[in-house]
């Protein structure tokens, strides 16, 4: 979460009031991978029922 917010530049209070935007991740590697290192993650920002034409990045606490 707090990737995200620092990627769109928002609040927690902005996030918290915002209705159409969610997220998801998971993990790349398994177990093994983790402890020995790998910490990568595939996350995805989705907007609900809106069309968006622009990146998050930077969008502030404007809705989006």
């Amino acid at each position: 979460m707090t990737k995200l917010l620092s990627y769109a530049s928002m609040s927690r209070q902005g996030w918290n009031s915002q209705q159409a935007l969610y997220y998801g991740y998971w993990m790349t590697g398994d177990q093994d991978e983790w402890a020995a290192g790998n910490h990568s993650a595939r996350c995805y920002a989705m907007v609900e029922k809106k069309k968006i034409s622009r990146t998050l990045k930077g969008a502030g606490d404007g809705q989006v």
